[in-house]
């Protein structure tokens, strides 16, 4: 799931348009580069799969024109640790240090939630002040807090664990799809989940970007899905299931097939 920096990603038109190994790239295969940059930089590993299928998709340029151009755009792009994924070093590093940057702010804002000044009330306790740095011009009091703790001991407010209703909101907003069906089926899913230790948030992850990655597979396959489907049957968790075309059948296909023949002999030596 893309967080808020990665609304933006660096671009620098000199190293791009400087690079020899763009500059003998087809035009086409110049912008499917581009695509592919783009949308590693809003996973939450840098990465894209190792799927052609997708790929063609994914970079925008359409399956005859990704055969034709893979081989030199894949050039620019390393396997990442026997997963399945790829990942281009130059961005890789780029989105560490803005990833490094977002963190340090969000540490800094969070840090303006903890103690300020502690004053003692009528009551006997210690009373201290939540709002922003001493060192700010005008400071802001966002209320106070009570405690029975030593006044040397910080206090910060706790983040909310991710929950069920957390998870299915998180999917839905980053899907860009909707509907009180879908969303009783990714709650539900988030329960089970919890139930069995699983971190909510890093499987809101994964699940949005299935989604993504299903939708860019959709024309590869011989037959699709709704999202309710998707998500409540578990296909989001194995791509490798997707019935893509041409694919090799599965055990079970070749069950029912040969299933299907004996009926069909049986029949017609009636």
């Amino acid at each position: 799931m893309a967080a808020k920096w990665q609304q933006w990603m660096p671009f620098y038109i000199d190293a791009f348009m400087g690079s020899p190994a763009v500059q003998a790239m087809h035009p086409s295969a110049r912008i499917g580069y581009l695509c592919l940059l783009a949308r590693a930089w809003q996973t939450d590993d840098c990465t894209i799969p190792s799927d052609d299928l997708i790929l063609s998709e994914m970079s925008g340029i359409g399956d005859e024109l990704w055969n034709t151009h893979k081989e030199r755009i894949l050039r620019k792009f390393e396997p990442v640790d026997g997963n399945g994924r790829l990942r281009n070093d130059v961005l890789f590093e780029k989105w560490k240090k803005a990833q490094s940057v977002y963190l340090k702010r969000a540490e800094s804002a969070d840090h303006t939630n903890t103690v300020r000044s502690p004053k003692r009330s009528s009551s006997g306790k210690d009373t201290v002040t939540v709002g922003k740095e001493d060192g700010d011009r005008s400071p802001t009091v966002y209320g106070r807090v009570y405690v029975d703790v030593p006044v040397s001991v910080p206090v910060s407010l706790p983040e909310k664990p991710v929950d069920a209703c957390m998870f299915a909101s998180a999917v839905l907003l980053e899907c860009r799809i909707g509907g009180r069906d879908l969303r009783m089926v990714l709650e539900e899913i988030g329960r089970a989940e919890a139930a069995h230790g699983e971190d909510l948030e890093a499987l809101a992850e994964q699940a949005s970007r299935a989604w993504v990655e299903y939708c860019a597979a959709k024309p590869m396959l011989e037959y699709a899905w709704g999202a309710s489907k998707f998500f409540g049957e578990g296909y989001w968790k194995t791509p490798e299931t997707w019935p893509r075309i041409g694919a090799k059948p599965t055990a079970k296909e070749i069950a029912w097939k040969k299933f299907e023949e004996r009926t069909r002999d049986a029949d017609e030596t009636e």
